[in-house]
């Protein structure tokens, strides 16, 4: 029994190559295993970067915001000095969580015992510290977490040791900004958040691929004739990678184009790990979709909006409403679908569909992105 699993192992691992051509999807049990589940946490969650928002959320000095890494609370806080800084969101002294949500303060008092530090994170005044023997405050500051700044958006990292994003996703804030005009001025809107009864790699392996959209999007993308006719561009870099889908406006009538629009094609970028970027036709704008693990067979989404004009005008808000509550609500669907069927004791793997010049149907997106998960747990 033991020999027919090992053998069965080492069939997965060779189908899964280098070459996307030739590559298998996962295995079944990578989408539900709380094995394979508890590995992600600790080899990728925990050593990459994760997105916590943008810098527009931290308006002035003493802004600050919480975001949550699994069971990992952090504190992301503009300094009195105006930089921005990360920290574990607990104190030092008897681990309390030190604020919930976001807002703004000169410095922060556990609730507990009422240890105070300030926004750098170093501890101002513990009660009765003068009665304690070879008390030192400076023993006692806050533990820091890395961030970093992409493109505007605010990252943090568990791993002290990762290489920065700005090295490793070199070339992403600039494509942003030569896509979108007046980038750098873009501000958060809105936050749309969904759960869905999938694992986290169904959800971006449905994002990654329009294979399906003919089925599942017929009134947004078209008949597979019609996107015979578009034009799709892709690139894959180490930590991310860009699709372009030039003549792409969607067909639905939810909302207005214009051929005076600042965006004229689709794109979409996905940053390693689990942070997806799209921009539409119409006026600036930005959505940020951070699909978030929620155990081996669930997701939450973040649907984010982020335009020039607050509030923005009709096209934008018709837009992203229609993407987070239509296009998406498809979609959710069909990853639900998914996991459903993926403890099928007659499923395994599947065959990844690539032809080599990266046509519309092409899964080459997908292919990057598993691989770089086989990678990450089978080092």
């Amino acid at each position: 029994m033991a020999l027919t699993r090992l053998s069965s192992l080492r069939k997965e691992a060779d189908r899964i190559t280098d070459v996307a051509e030739e590559s298998y999807s996962l295995p079944a049990r990578y989408f539900f295993d709380p094995g394979i589940y508890d590995r992600e946490r600790e080899l990728i969650f925990f050593k990459n970067w994760w997105f916590a928002g943008h810098v527009s959320e931290l308006p002035q000095p003493g802004s600050y915001f919480t975001c949550q890494i699994f069971d990992q609370s952090i504190l992301v806080i503009r300094g009195m000095d105006g930089v921005v800084r990360a920290f574990y969101n607990v104190c030092t002294h008897r681990a309390y969580e030190l604020v919930q949500g976001r807002g703004n303060a000169r410095s922060f008092v556990c609730p507990y015992h009422a240890w105070s530090f300030d926004t750098q994170g170093c501890l101002r005044s513990a009660n009765h510290e003068s009665y304690v023997k070879g008390f030192r405050k400076c023993d006692f500051n806050l533990s820091e977490v890395r961030v970093c700044e992409l493109g505007k958006f605010i990252y943090v990292n568990l791993d002290p040791n990762a290489a920065d994003l700005t090295e490793l996703a070199s070339g992403f804030a600039q494509e942003c900004r030569d896509v979108i005009p007046g980038y750098d001025d873009l501000q958060f809107i809105r936050r749309d958040r969904f759960e869905v009864k999938a694992n986290w790699k169904v959800v971006i392996d449905n994002f990654l691929e329009c294979y399906h959209c003919p089925v599942a999007h017929p009134l947004f993308m078209g008949s597979k004739d019609s996107l015979s006719t578009r034009t799709f561009e892709g690139k894959e870099q180490a930590y991310y990678s860009t699709h372009i889908m030039r003549s792409g406006r969607p067909n639905n009538k939810a909302y207005k184009f214009s051929p005076t629009d600042a965006i004229q094609d689709g794109y979409i970028w996905a940053l390693w790990p689990n942070t997806l970027f799209m921009t539409w036709p119409a006026p600036s704008n930005l959505f940020v979709f951070h699909v978030i693990p929620n155990g081996p067979d669930s997701t939450l989404e973040n649907f984010d909006l982020y335009t020039l004009a607050n509030p923005p005008g009709e096209t934008e808000m018709a837009m992203f409403d229609y993407h987070a509550r239509i296009v998406n609500g498809e979609d959710v669907g069909v990853c639900e679908g998914v996991q459903r069927g993926i403890r099928s004791r007659g499923y395994n793997q599947g065959r990844l569909m690539i032809n080599k010049e990266r046509s519309w149907w092409s899964e080459h997106a997908v292919h990057h992105f598993e691989h770089q998960v086989w990678k990450a747990l089978n080092p």
